[in-house]
């Protein structure tokens, strides 16, 4: 008889290893264990799972399938074992029924807010990013403006000091040369 891991199992089967670890306590599942305390399934167990995970995927509760775990086998028959399924208190399996349609539905709600929320968040920063980009755009602008206005100013006044140096010097260069030695 050849065993499986955990890990091969959940490969297989597609389920997480907490939620197979869940199973077993939930569904009263005897898995085989070995020297070390390691999970061994064997292709019974396997088959198992699949069938809960079906179940579980067609919306049945879990009484529904701690009913068919204990009362059917794959020595039985389908029939043999749907007859005894129908004994089964039909009320629980509809409770249980509404109890996942109702974890479903909270399920899939918080997946569509999980999701309007993250588009939101991403249209948030995307405005906000662009107002600051535009806020940053006016400041760098106002900037350069302010810095070339402060330039010119300074220009015109280095201008302003050249033009009286160059009078000055035009003055002394008219005067005499008596006028310039003696003053």
């Amino acid at each position: 008889m050849k065993l499986y891991t955990i890990s091969e199992v959940s490969k297989n089967i597609g389920l997480n290893k907490k939620t197979l670890r869940d199973w077993e306590k939930v569904f009263e599942l005897k898995v085989y264990r070995d020297d070390k305390g390691n999970r061994n399934y064997t292709d019974y167990d396997i088959e198992l799972i699949k069938n809960i995970k079906k179940y579980k995927q067609q919306g049945m509760g879990t009484n529904f399938i701690k009913e068919y775990i204990n009362n059917c086998s794959f020595d039985k028959s389908n029939e043999e074992c749907a007859a005894t399924l129908i004994e089964a208190n039909p009320l629980e399996s509809i409770g249980d029924i509404q109890k996942t349609m109702a974890e479903n539905f909270k399920s899939i709600m918080g997946e569509a807010i999980g999701d309007i929320v993250i588009e939101r968040e991403q249209k948030l920063k995307e405005d906000l990013g662009n107002e600051i980009s535009e806020k940053l755009d006016n400041i760098s602008m106002n900037l350069r403006d302010e810095i070339s206005n402060k330039v010119r100013k300074q220009v015109r006044v280095e201008n302003q000091k050249l033009m009286l140096y160059l009078a000055n010097n035009r003055k002394e260069s008219k005067k005499g040369f008596f006028s310039k030695v003696f003053g």
